[in-house]
């Protein structure tokens, strides 16, 4: 299946909805899917980022936390692809 891209957010947070912004465009020459998250509606999410957001994480390996580095996400994106 696809390679999934996990975003942690929080509603009305200006660097989750700028880091959303910059990772989707990067994901759609790959089979990846991008899925988002909400961590005020997993306690045990919010307890571990609190206000550490947004945090981006490919697969069950985190990428970036903060201020998300577009590069980033499709360099790992193009190492997966060519491991596939």
């Amino acid at each position: 299946g696809p390679d999934v891209i996990t975003l942690l957010h929080r509603p009305g947070c200006h660097l989750c909805e700028e880091a959303f912004r910059r990772i989707e465009p990067h994901i759609s020459g790959f089979r990846a899917e991008l899925r988002v998250v909400n961590v005020d509606t997993d306690q045990v999410l919010r307890e571990r980022y609190g206000n550490e957001i947004p945090v981006v994480f490919l697969g069950n390996r985190e990428l970036d936390r903060n201020r998300i580095d577009p590069s980033r996400v499709q360099t790992e994106l193009s190492r997966l692809s060519r491991s596939h």
